[in-house]
């Protein structure tokens, strides 16, 4: 399990890489000015991270409090990386009270863009945990809160008790 926190981190980096040749291509389009230049390259050498949301992830044949539980373990493990800049959930929370929503209320990717829009966060991550059998799956996805589509998606399965996905993750 361990794999889907690595795997979500690299497709995020590759989303970071591709907006950072996107923004290349695009300064090639325009004159840039000497301070606009400069703070392009302190903004690359600086490492600019994307700002991420992570919603509660969905339960599916599992307590909802082992998926939350879950879903708590998964926000740490990717903020404890620094690759990224994390809003806390308890500002998630906020927003969707502010907008009358639940987190289990707002199931479509359009809805969480929204909310990802009032967070100021380049992109969200849902997903889901769910049990067959004797085997646990995971999956993620990533999407772009600027235009709502999905960016990157992940998952994996893991055979074992469901506290066994807490030691995977870490």
């Amino acid at each position: 399990m361990k794999k889907i926190v690595t795997i979500i981190l690299f497709l995020l980096g590759m989303a970071v890489a591709q907006d950072d040749a996107a923004t290349g291509e695009a300064e090639g389009a325009v004159e840039k000015t000497a301070v606009q230049d400069e703070a392009i390259v302190a903004t690359k050498r600086g490492g600019a991270k994307k700002t991420v949301a992570v919603f509660d992830f969905d339960s599916q044949g599992i307590d909802e409090s082992e998926a939350l539980t879950f879903s708590e373990r998964f926000r740490t493990e990717i903020g404890n990386t620094g690759s990224i800049r994390l809003i806390e959930r308890k500002a998630l929370e906020k927003i969707m009270e502010e907008q009358g929503l639940q987190q289990s209320g707002c199931t479509t990717d359009e809805c969480a863009a929204e909310v990802g829009q009032l967070l100021g966060a380049q992109n969200m991550i849902n997903g889901s945990i769910g049990r067959i059998g004797n085997s646990y799956t995971v999956d993620i996805k990533m999407f772009s809160v600027e235009t709502g589509e999905i960016e990157r998606t992940a998952n994996a399965t893991y055979e074992g008790e469901i506290d066994g996905l807490l030691v995977e993750i870490q």
